[in-house]
């Protein structure tokens, strides 16, 4: 059936190519881009099958209406990833776990052994497409907008990992006539984001009051609404003639944390008591990071549907409607 994408209010339909898609596999469902590419698929009627650790919380997935099978494998154990892959013969995966934990073996074998165990388990079916969530990380500092044709130079552990992913699922799709699609994701925000990120804790710190700790510095980034990501992955499964490519998703636009405070206590129509230097800057804070997104429109004819302001106002939408989540911290 045809898949339909989350559209900003007044926005006109997207004319799909009426692709079909009935059974999609989500790696990392439980996180904050996989809980919301599941409701947009749940919503277009499709069958949605999700992987998962066996210790995940499942807390973004906890609602009686959501029709979602959940599997719980280790992507690192090859067997078990080949076995649920043969079990649920999906149409479409998209492959939305990332590892980050502190222990960095952890980080590098769920980034990168866990890619390769997807890809050899999905190789026997030639007709599946492959979208591969990657993320900016990969990308190396810069004074100008992140190209794609850029050098992947890495500063984290983290990012590195996920630049090794990225390597293996561009090689699986040359070498194997595949679809796959790579996605390098910049900073995304909106409904179901870990509390402890930034917009959904200055959002609570206008509402309740509470002072907003800050780093130092004019740090700035990238923020793309989620439902625009949900939008990119739909897009690039059903896109023709792009596999082997990957592909910024972001805004084009830099938000420092300041100027993102400021447009929250414009929504929230409330002053945020601010911290600035609580909390010491972090490896990956720099002056410039942007997504150049004209390769997005060439390719896949997307492009954001939300400005800054209006994905904060959404997501102080949802957010009062679920408070009591983010109340208590996660």
């Amino acid at each position: 059936m045809p898949l339909r994408f989350p559209e900003a209010e007044n926005e006109p339909e997207f004319a799909m190519s009426g692709m079909a898609f009935e059974r999609v596999l989500i790696t990392g469902i439980a996180g904050h881009v996989g809980a919301n590419l599941a409701r947009a698929c749940l919503r277009n009627g499709l069958e949605v099958h999700g992987l998962v650790r066996s210790t995940t919380d499942l807390w973004r997935l906890q609602d009686s209406s959501l029709a979602v099978r959940i599997h719980s494998v280790d992507l690192t154990c090859y067997d078990s990833v080949c076995r649920i892959v043969e079990e649920v013969a999906p149409d479409v995966v998209f492959h939305c776990a990332a590892e980050r934990r502190q222990e960095y073996p952890a980080t590098l074998m769920g980034n990168v052994l866990g890619t390769a165990n997807l890809l050899e388990a999905t190789r026997p079916d030639p007709k599946l497409r492959f979208v591969h969530l990657a993320s900016s990380l990969e990308y190396g500092p810069s004074d100008r907008p992140l190209r794609e044709t850029d050098r992947l130079q890495p500063t984290t552990r983290y990012g590195a990992s996920k630049a090794g992913g990225t390597l293996l699922a561009q090689q699986a799709a040359h070498s194997g006539q595949r679809h796959i699609v790579v996605l390098r994701l910049f900073h995304v925000y909106g409904p179901w984001e870990s509390p402890h990120r930034l917009v959904p804790t200055a959002i609570m710190a206008a509402h309740t009051g509470t002072e907003l700790h800050l780093t130092t510095g004019d740090f700035r980034r990238d923020y793309i609404y989620v439902d625009d990501v949900v939008t990119a992955c739909l897009r690039a499964a059903e896109a023709e003639r792009i596999s082997g490519e990957a592909i910024n998703i972001g805004t084009g636009l830099e938000t420092s944390n300041e100027e993102l405070v400021h447009h929250v206590e414009g929504v929230m129509g409330r002053q945020i008591p601010v911290n600035i230097g609580a909390y010491a800057p972090r490896e990956t804070d720099t002056n410039h990071w942007v997504a150049d997104i004209r390769k997005a429109e060439q390719l896949m004819g997307w492009r954001p549907t939300r400005s800054v302001l209006a994905g904060l106002t959404e997501t102080r939408n949802w957010l009062e409607k679920h408070e009591q989540i983010y109340a208590g911290g996660r």
